[in-house]
């Protein structure tokens, strides 16, 4: 799927990236809280410094229930050549920047990778460096499942989506939160 020139992200993002992210949304840890998006931002906000503008709505978040740790995990879905890779370069930022608008909390910052990232020797020296400052991977697959959503339109007209199901080795996650 080629978008250069065409406004990359879009109804191809939310088609292909929602899915993948739900392969995080089922892993039950104990004393942990898990929040994404919007659910997180508003969860932490009596954590937050008020002086501090910036923000950001992981794909999901394990927060200790003693509010003392919080691993972060983005989800990045990409099946070819993008611009979704280079948000892979600043983890580094927003990690700094978690700690920053939420002082006193341990932050930990996670990728959940497509399959395709993992054919891709190109990315070789971006895990190593990434390595090095404590960003850790993991990588989901397609469990050969079939997702069907049925809503309706404002019309009334019945709108059918198919998608893909996707999985990620929730024991790998586990271990690197209760490490």
């Amino acid at each position: 799927m080629e978008t250069k020139g065409k406004g990359a992200g879009g109804s191809g993002t939310n088609k292909n990236g929602l899915p993948f992210e739900e392969c995080v949304n089922d892993i039950q840890i104990e004393n942990f809280t898990y929040k994404k998006q919007y659910e997180f931002v508003k969860f932490m906000r009596p954590f937050e410094n008020k002086n501090f503008n910036s923000f950001f709505k992981p794909d999901g978040a394990y927060i200790s229930n003693d509010f003392k740790n919080v691993y972060i995990l983005e989800c990045k879905f990409q099946n070819c050549s993008g611009s979704v890779d280079e948000k892979l370069l600043s983890s580094v930022m927003k990690l700094k920047l978690y700690k920053n608008k939420y002082p006193g909390i341990n932050f930990f910052y996670a990728f959940v990778l497509s399959p395709w990232f993992k054919t891709q020797k190109k990315y070789n020296d971006w895990y190593k460096i990434l390595k090095e400052q404590n960003i850790v991977f993991f990588y989901g697959k397609e469990t050969g499942e079939i997702k069907l959503n049925i809503s309706y339109d404002k019309s009334g007209q019945v709108k059918l989506k198919i998608s893909p199901s996707y999985k990620t080795n929730n024991i790998d996650i586990k271990n690197w939160i209760s490490k």
